[in-house]
């Protein structure tokens, strides 16, 4: 048995399939239909989407097929990655000098007939295949059956860049909440504090004003400007109720434009 060289690009190509935050994640329906779809086109009773992890291949679809994961040394996928501009195809791996003693090929599933198309990323990076086997020897796949399976390979790919899209809406959204629910308490405690005081101000200019009346033309001076402090602590606590009222807005349009940037992505 060959054990596969590591791709050149091997610690960026991790690094990228981790971004996706996918390995070990449960089944999933729009990836379930793809390896269907691909045993279905190309008549084989197994069909998988498989990701090379640092110490393994993992199954983030699987057609005809129970595992979820082997190791790494025993992976056809391994073998295509180092391949990714082009289809990996083995037609009888009992004959391959690479695989004919793979326990893979001599012990369960039985990997005799081969073909992987790698999974590379806009950045392209191979993160495993979309891969069929049957357990049979084939002379090769047509034409066809070629182009579709690049075909879904690509529609892989294309949800892995979805998901990751998702997760980063996700992020931004506890984000714009965090900072909503910061605005809201900061409006709240500016608006709270700010009224109290001035509403203290202007009941003592109101006081002030009672007691002043009709006393000489001095007092009666003092009188207008008590009278200016009462008029000016009301129009700033009227700021501070139209500040209030524009915080409450601006989340709303804070919330209003991440549901327009959702609706953008997806």
């Amino acid at each position: 048995m060959l054990i596969a060289d590591l791709p050149q690009n091997e610690e960026q190509r991790l690094e990228a399939l981790r971004s996706y935050k996918i390995l070990d994640t449960l089944p999933e329906e729009e990836y379930d239909s793809i390896t269907k779809i691909a045993a279905e086109i190309c008549d084989t009773p197994i069909a998988l989407v498989s990701l090379i992890d640092a110490k393994r291949q993992w199954f983030k679809s699987r057609y005809g097929l129970n595992v979820t994961e082997t190791p790494r040394d025993f992976a056809f996928c391994a073998h295509s990655i180092l391949e990714p501009n082009e289809l990996f195809i083995i037609p009888d791996a009992t004959k391959d000098p690479r695989f004919f003693d793979n326990p893979l090929t001599t012990d369960i599933p039985n990997v005799v007939f081969y073909v992987g198309a790698p999974l590379i990323t806009q950045e392209g990076y191979a993160l495993g295949t979309l891969c069929v086997i049957d357990n049979k020897p084939r002379n090769t796949i047509t034409d066809g059956q070629q182009e579709s399976l690049l075909a879904l390979s690509k529609q892989v790919v294309s949800q892995f860049n979805l998901r990751k899209k998702n997760i980063y809406l996700e992020q931004k959204n506890k984000e714009i909440t965090r900072l909503n629910n910061d605005l809201s308490q900061f409006a709240y405690r500016l608006s709270h504090d700010l009224k109290t005081h001035l509403r203290g101000i202007s009941h003592l200019a109101h006081f002030i004003k009672e007691e002043f009346k009709g006393l000489n033309t001095y007092n009666e001076q003092i009188y207008e400007w008590v009278n200016l402090i009462a008029s000016k602590s009301c129009y700033v606590e009227s700021m501070v109720e139209k500040i209030l009222n524009y915080t409450k807005s601006t989340q709303s349009n804070i919330q209003a434009e991440s549901l327009n940037l959702c609706l953008k992505v997806l």
